[in-house]
């Protein structure tokens, strides 16, 4: 597309977005374009994606600029639902609690919350161990896309020590997919995570709490489980809340 076209296809998404369900005519009237010129261009942006075709032949924002939206929407309210929920967490608990995400195959922190007379969070995302090393990496692997584990697979090979082979990964992601939740056990301190799943299923990130072994009462566990799967519904819910809505 030349820059005029794209300066015209600008244009006609943008009343699209303003005016959901406009009329073929009343759109070609709100951008003054020839016919032929509003059709030409409309049929390219609903090839792409980013219009579709409503009933009676309404223009509607298609699929492909919608997740894009609700992809940036995504990068901005997941960082402040992972700093709040750390935060709380931490202070019900009285444990260290870390917000995760995958992202290109690596595990991140999104915030970390350590509770001694304060609660301090770490909110940028951090590079942290090999996905397979933390409880939140786990159940993120668990509830992770095919595409997504294969990203981890050839960026960091095979966990030798937790399963090394491909059939081997998978009964071990399938048991924590079956749990709800992933443990690990490492030195004096065992940790917790859920994962924090959209309504559709993804898992956009994980919260863990790691607690002293010493500590860790069966009703301690209850109790860890039981406030991090809460937590975890909480920021899904805010995630997939529709803004007007939030607003209201």
């Amino acid at each position: 597309m030349s820059i005029k076209v794209l300066a015209k296809a600008d244009h006609i998404l943008r009343i699209i977005a303003e005016r959901p369900g406009v009329s073929f005519s009343e759109l070609q009237v709100a951008v003054d374009l020839h016919k032929a010129t509003l059709s030409n261009i409309l049929k390219t942006l609903t090839e792409l994606g980013y219009t579709a075709r409503g009933e009676g032949g309404c223009c509607l924002l298609g699929p492909t600029i919608l997740e894009l939206a609700a992809g940036e929407r995504l990068r901005r309210t997941l960082p402040a639902l992972a700093e709040e929920a750390a935060r709380s967490v931490a202070e019900i608990l009285r444990e260290t609690v870390t917000v995760g995400k995958l992202l290109d195959g690596d595990r991140f922190n999104l915030a970390k919350a350590t509770v001694d007379r304060t609660v301090s969070v770490n909110a940028h995302l951090e590079l942290r161990p090999s996905p397979y090393d933390t409880a939140t990496g786990r159940v993120l692997l668990a509830f992770c896309s095919p595409a997504e584990l294969d990203r981890v697979v050839a960026k960091h090979g095979l966990p030798e020590n937790w399963a090394s082979t491909r059939a081997a990964l998978a009964g071990e992601l399938a048991a924590i997919r079956a749990a709800g939740h992933a443990e690990l056990l490492r030195g004096d301190a065992c940790s917790f995570a859920i994962a924090v799943r959209r309504s559709d299923g993804q898992a956009v990130a994980s919260i863990g709490a790691a607690v002293p072994v010493y500590r860790l009462t069966d009703e301690h566990r209850t109790q860890l489980l039981a406030t991090l799967r809460s937590a975890a519904d909480r920021m899904a819910h805010a995630l997939d809340t529709d803004p007007a809505e939030t607003e209201a």
